[in-house]
């Protein structure tokens, strides 16, 4: 089956939306670390349970999290997009006195 550019537009909009999307980041750091129940990914986050329900369906329909005999994993893709992801949190998190700082001086008049 061949996409039109409408159809593929649409797919990298709702890809890219979900590395946007605040919760995919940390549930995607914290599966990279391994298999987790979901009782263990609400008690490791600041997510509440609907959520963590709904990001977790939104992975899992994506094809990006498998959820096995009550433990969510991720699969090759979710891996792989958790290798594209970390590196931009790593940079958020190297930059962040930066970007604070910025914000700062721009909301201050001071640019």
């Amino acid at each position: 089956m061949i996409a039109s550019v409408e159809q593929t537009c649409a797919l990298r909009r709702d890809v890219l939306g979900h590395v946007g999307n605040k919760w995919t980041g940390l549930l995607l750091t914290v599966l990279a670390k391994g298999p987790q129940r979901y009782s263990e990914l609400h008690q490791g986050s600041r997510i509440s349970e609907r959520m963590l329900s709904l990001t977790l369906r939104e992975l899992i329909r994506d094809g990006l999290v498998l959820r096995d005999a009550q433990v969510y994993r991720l699969t090759d893709a979710g891996r792989s997009l958790h290798a594209l992801v970390a590196p931009l949190v790593e940079w958020a998190d190297a930059h962040q006195e930066h970007i604070v700082g910025s914000r700062v001086a721009f909301d201050s008049g001071a640019e």
